[in-house]
């Protein structure tokens, strides 16, 4: 995934630089231009150096998305067919901490409505948005759904807002997810979208259940 890797790198790359450039205390923005001197009291390039570690390093909750790695066993219910009703399905998820504990990779496999259904997904939080931030793509398209997330005081249930653009619908669909720990073995997603009723309403899509491998 050579992405990853020059993200990363360009990442870090523009930090060193913006610490080197607001730490210089002349900058000269054209062969002519007259110098603009740096405040006096801007942190020194080592204290701002600081403050990026600080915003880079893991906390409690990554420690709490952690609790999601592991091999589950995942049994499920599609609600999004009103011709035949609920279809139930089952499939394996597959998580992993990634990029030193900082985001939650999951490989999930599956068959839905009789096909073979594979998705892949990166959960993290955004120390300086402050909030939880999903990534998801699968077989059944060819983009990827954003999401954003909030989660209650004891980080016990996840609430997630993302949206995609239907092809089908020519419209952007948003979408809600809440994942529930139940405790450390199992835990329950559930999908919420627009009724199909077109009322503005919101109908549950989606609800499955994880059991940690043994």
């Amino acid at each position: 995934m050579h992405h990853h890797h020059f993200g990363i790198t360009t990442l870090f790359t523009a930090a060193v630089l913006t610490v080197g450039t607001l730490a210089t205390t002349t900058i000269t923005y054209a062969e002519d231009a007259p110098a603009t001197t740096a405040p006096a009291d801007h942190p020194s390039q080592q204290e701002m150096m600081a403050q990026y570690m600080t915003f880079a390093q893991p906390g409690p909750e990554h420690a709490a998305l952690a609790k999601m790695a592991g091999t589950f066993t995942a049994e499920g219910t599609n609600f999004c067919d009103p011709v035949n009703g609920p279809q139930s399905f089952t499939g394996t998820q597959t998580s992993t901490m990634i990029l030193g504990d900082r985001f939650l990779q999951c490989d999930y496999d599956a068959e839905m409505m009789g096909m073979p259904f594979q998705g892949f997904g990166l959960t993290g939080y955004d120390n300086v948005k402050k909030q939880f931030i999903n990534l998801w793509a699968d077989t059944m398209g060819t983009m990827w759904m954003p999401s954003t997330g909030t989660a209650n005081d004891d980080m016990t249930v996840f609430t997630f807002i993302g949206s995609y653009d239907d092809p089908v619908m020519g419209m952007t669909i948003t979408m809600r997810q809440v994942i529930t720990f139940i405790d450390d073995d199992h835990h329950r997603f559930d999908m919420f979208g627009p009724s199909p009723t077109g009322d503005g309403t919101e109908s549950k899509m989606m609800e499955i259940h994880y059991t940690r491998q043994k």
